[in-house]
């Protein structure tokens, strides 16, 4: 058979439409043909929200009686979306889009948003179901139709759940955009379905109980709660224009997958436009690095703030982006941001950026200090903290993965008891503040975590000169790893109190150490930074940042190493009323 041959698309508007042949015998092979449409037209589709699984196709589709290869998954989806009487019109990417044309995908992924608007309902593709699929989708169905909240799922029903919410269709960028801008939403596996309110629900059930108390929904559904969001954005986008929605997709990006990673960003544009920042049409024969520069000075340009370079961080990223841009695509570096923090009081000089030399980014802003001293000896690497989330996902906990996380907080508070703050406070509260400072910004200031950080320093003093037999450690579950050292020791004890908000505290401080060390400044502050920042690095408060950054000097430029966070610096105490924007120092950052 002839492989099949797209033909080019006639309007501006146009796109392609599959209409799927009926089958009687569910193992028939998969007759289709294209039809162009105008999205100006009236018609009625669905669009699928899928994952490929496999870069490229090897199973034969008939597409007006030419050979279209497709995914293993795609096809599994196309079989079960096949009816028996009667053809059905659908709307598949790797069917309707032309993949061998850089100008086809272009065009097209430029109108996926409106494509999946316009679908009467977005097809949720999950894959293949097994014995539990159809008595769970059936529960959940009948959770969506109760008013009460308080039911909570049993232990097998939610560990279900959490399979669910952890499969391939969670895990990608695409799906994150499918979701929000889709009218209704109807949820596959198999041939079971239920509605994306009924999944919802579930995760409302789906607390658990820690001694009679409910805990918070589980961690292992942060990937649907960041479409959820999404939706949510996007139902609401008349409301407000709001720079923090765009910098939350842009920020859970970076832990989403993308077979191309400027599908990190091609893969939101329409999410992101309908939010209010205007940015370049998705074109493929832009390198990743323009793409991800392009998205950042657009980002400056209409917003006048400087949100988008706290998650940018000079380790691990591709060495052709600048500095000051993003690597969307490095899942290591991990920052999280207030959701209601105001605009900086100063805002950026937007006429230094008239003019710009491509990968340079010139900036307003003042010198507070350079770095004398930061600690060297202990590192939580990305990697460990990785595997052991992803063997948590998978039921099995394996603290002795988390123990150089250990060996990180016994330094920061070995240094902090040695060391005298200017702003008075005892090295508790430096210890609550910089490990929960970023995730919890009113905690922090609060002190909210300081009692329990402070059983958290008692237990690291204990552990010093406490041993533990090894069968002890062979009795709990997670721990037969665990060596009877100084750490070992500390996650035994630990382990009697993690629950609760002292298991919340952990979870977020895995975030806050992963990667960071403590540094003290000229001034005697003491802050917390990413592990790559040197002693002589230079802190400067940028006019349009919400925190100082730490910079280094590179002949007549700079390179931006990423955000501090120093106790005892307030944005207020560094801009005076009616300061001139203009007047301040410029650093130029590559």
């Amino acid at each position: 058979m002839e492989p099949y041959i797209h033909r080019p698309l006639s309007y501006d508007n146009g796109f392609r439409i599959l209409c799927l042949e009926p089958a009687v015998n569910f193992e028939a092979p998969l007759r289709c043909s294209l039809t162009e449409v105008c999205l100006s037209d009236k018609i009625q589709y669905e669009a699928l929200s899928y994952v490929w699984g496999a870069p490229t196709g090897d199973r034969p589709l008939t597409c007006d009686g030419a050979e279209l290869l497709i995914t293993p998954n795609c096809e599994l989806a196309l079989r079960h979306l096949r009816l028996v009487v009667g053809s059905r019109s659908l709307w598949v990417d790797s069917v309707c889009i032309n993949q061998k044309s850089t100008s086809d995908r272009n065009h097209q992924v430029q109108q996926m948003g409106e494509i999946y608007r316009k679908a009467t309902h977005t097809l949720i593709w999950l894959g293949k179901s097994d014995e539990q699929t159809k008595s769970a989708f059936a529960g959940w169905r009948e959770l969506e139709q109760r008013s009460k909240r308080s039911e909570i799922l049993s232990l097998h029903e939610r560990q279900y759940l959490v399979e669910i919410c952890n499969k391939p269709w969670f895990r990608r960028v695409w799906t994150i955009q499918e979701v929000a801008l889709a009218t209704e939403c109807l949820v596959l596996c198999g041939s079971e379905s239920i509605s994306w309110g009924a999944l919802i629900s579930a995760t409302e059930h789906g607390h658990t109980y820690v001694e009679g108390r409910v805990k918070t929904v589980h961690a292992r559904f942060r990937n649907l709660t960041t479409r959820m969001n999404s939706r949510e954005f996007y139902n609401n986008r008349n409301l407000a224009r709001s720079s923090t929605r765009i910098w939350m997709i842009l920020a859970k990006c970076r832990r989403e997958e993308a077979t191309d990673a400027r599908d990190k960003i091609f893969g939101l544009f329409a999410i992101i436009t309908s939010l209010g920042l205007s940015i370049p049409a998705p074109d493929y024969s832009k390198t990743l690095a323009a793409v991800y520069e392009e998205l950042t000075v657009r980002y400056i340009q209409e917003f006048h703030h400087l949100g988008l370079l706290e998650l940018a961080c000079t380790f691990g990223r591709d060495p052709e982006i600048p500095t000051w841009v993003p690597d969307f695509s490095d899942q290591k570096f991990f920052v999280s941001v207030d959701t209601k923090r105001s605009l900086p009081n100063m805002l950026v000089d937007s006429t230094l950026l008239i003019g710009r030399s491509p990968r340079k980014l010139p900036l307003r802003g003042k010198k507070i200090a350079q770095i004398d001293f930061r600690l060297h000896k202990s590192h939580f690497l990305w990697e460990n903290l990785l595997k052991f989330r992803r063997l948590h996902e998978l039921g099995s906990d394996q603290y002795h993965l988390l123990v150089p996380w250990v060996s990180v907080l016994r330094e920061w508070m070995s240094l902090l008891d040695q060391v005298k703050c200017p702003t008075g406070k005892d090295a508790t509260h430096l210890f609550s503040w910089l490990t929960t400072k970023d995730l919890h910004e009113a905690a922090a200031d609060a002190g909210s975590y300081v009692p329990i950080c402070r059983k958290v320093m008692e237990y690291m003093v204990e552990s010093e000169t406490k041993r533990i037999e090894k069968n002890e450690f062979n009795r709990a579950k997670g721990f037969e790893r665990l060596q009877s050292s100084p750490d070992g020791v500390f996650w035994y004890l630990l382990s009697d109190i993690l629950r609760g908000k002292v298991m919340a505290w952990v979870a977020n401080c895995l975030d806050t150490v992963c990667e960071h060390t403590l540094f003290v400044l000229s001034t005697g502050h003491i802050g917390r930074g990413p592990y790559s920042i040197d002693d002589e690095d230079i802190v400067v408060w940028f006019a349009g940042a919400h925190r100082p950054m730490i910079i280094r000097p590179v002949g007549d430029n700079y390179i931006l190493i990423g955000p501090a966070y120093i106790h005892g610096f307030k944005e207020s105490d560094f801009w005076e009323e009616e300061e001139d924007v203009t007047k301040l120092e410029i650093f130029t950052l590559q």
